[in-house]
């Protein structure tokens, strides 16, 4: 879904981030939460539909990365034990946390289109495309927040689809005339 004939666009990005939002909007319950499986399996579903959309995969990831837990548990050593903890992926996004993403993919669609700085031939300007060099130069920068660690996932999520689809040689066999013995 992120490209055309190989090439990366903004709007394609933009669609990444909207398959995103728009699950996100329908999963939401009666008291504003979103419960992470039930998030995946509206992306699940429209991906049966609409075909896998890796910037859209990357993109949750990367929420899921923002929302994660601290939590403790006991570690028991023989008689002993200790306190230990660890990084949890979210099973509920809360209400106000619903609504930092919502408000980040928003800024993110806007970011995307901020990457398509110059034209083919090398002048500033939009061509519709991100090229190669454009692409490495949005990686580049850090991504201070949410917004843009989203739009640079849907960007990373776009160039694996890319090279995931490109054709793969055939495997080439040989035959040995050496034996065992």
């Amino acid at each position: 879904m992120t490209r055309i004939g190989g090439k990366i666009t903004p709007q394609n990005l933009e669609k990444s981030l909207d398959r995103l939002d728009k699950a996100l909007e329908k999963a939401v319950d009666d008291k504003g939460q979103v419960s992470v499986d039930e998030l995946e399996r509206r992306l699940d579903v429209t991906a049966e539909v609409k075909g896998k959309d890796v910037g859209t995969t990357k993109a949750l990831e990367a929420v899921k990365d923002e929302f994660s837990r601290t939590e403790s548990y006991w570690v028991s050593s023989g008689c002993s034990g200790y306190s230990a903890t660890r990084t949890v992926e979210p099973e509920l996004l809360k209400k106000g946390e619903v609504k930092n993403v919502r408000e980040a993919l928003m800024e993110a669609k806007k970011r995307v289109a901020g990457f398509d700085t110059h034209k083919a031939d090398g002048t500033k300007g939009k061509d519709g495309v991100i090229s190669e060099k454009e692409e490495k130069a949005a990686l580049a920068k850090p991504a201070d927040d949410l917004a843009g660690t989203l739009a640079q996932e849907a960007l990373k999520g776009a160039r694996q689809q890319i090279e995931d689809a490109k054709p793969r040689p055939a495997p080439s066999y040989s035959r040995s005339s050496g034996g065992c013995g």
